[in-house]
């Protein structure tokens, strides 16, 4: 699933990023406008690490709650991405601009493929993921790239946050790649527990009953909207039943609820 959170006004309470933290375990990133004008990152960085720098961290900056897909767990790939010629995966640095990434992009392999060719260029070093190839892309061809491939991305740069993609969510002077956050244990439960009951049995035959990092690409036609594809993936990867912290009131479609109401 992943989440980016673009903290534009007020940080976030510590219980938003602890939960970000539990749903998406698999390294965290950070990025915000130094005062040289160049944009400073750290990734790979533990949740005890974010909550201490986040109340000191100048506004705006980004945040980054990565779940492994395209290169497995790494410190390297957790995100930002240096929109750069050799798109450096260093865990810290400057640069003029840093990308983020939401979702999963297939065809990333065939794409740089295609534009190593075009521009003779051979290929960076280091382990490769579907957002590392995206800002090696970006770097070549601009920024209009990203318009074209319809994936949740943000780029930050001394000019601020740029989104591309849609299904943002914005609340308290954030900008949320999808709604995580603020959906009730009970929409888990009540939407998505016959589906995760349904995939467990098919990826235990697929995997010979290893389900400790499946994907849950089997289910995702039976959802609506494009955000749900984030949150079902999220639930079947994990069981409804470990996604048990929320708030006493949340969110869902627009409508307030109170804690329990939505079934």
């Amino acid at each position: 699933m992943c989440l980016i959170i673009a903290v534009n006004e007020k940080t976030p309470p510590e219980s938003q990023f602890e939960l970000a933290n539990d749903l998406n375990p698999d390294g965290i990133g950070m990025a915000w406008i130094a005062k040289n004008g160049m944009v400073q990152w750290y990734k790979g960085l533990g949740i005890a690490d974010v909550k201490k720098m986040a109340p000191y961290t100048p506004l705006p900056y980004v945040v980054h709650f990565r779940i492994a897909t395209s290169g497995g767990i790494n410190r390297e790939l957790c995100h930002p991405f240096p929109i750069s010629r050799n798109v450096t995966i260093s865990t810290d640095g400057q640069a003029k601009r840093v990308m983020f990434h939401n979702g999963i992009w297939f065809d990333w392999r065939e794409m740089l493929i295609k534009g190593l060719i075009a521009t003779g260029r051979s290929l960076p070093q280091g382990p490769w993921s579907d957002t590392r190839a995206m800002a090696f892309l970006a770097y070549h061809y601009g920024d209009k790239i990203l318009e074209l491939l319809e994936e949740k991305i943000v780029v930050l740069s001394k000019e601020g946050s740029q989104f591309y993609g849609s299904g943002w969510t914005t609340r308290d002077g954030c900008v949320y790649s999808n709604p995580a956050l603020f959906m009730p244990v009970s929409y888990y439960q009540s939407q998505y527990t016959g589906a995760y009951q349904n995939y467990q049995h098919w990826t235990e035959a697929q995997t010979g009953g290893d389900l400790s990092r499946s994907r849950a690409s089997y289910a995702l036609g039976s959802c609506e909207d494009g955000w749900e594809e984030d949150l079902l993936n999220d639930a079947l990867r994990r069981g409804s039943k470990e996604v048990s912290k929320t708030v006493d009131t949340t969110w869902f479609k627009g409508k307030q609820y109170k804690f329990g109401e939505l079934e």
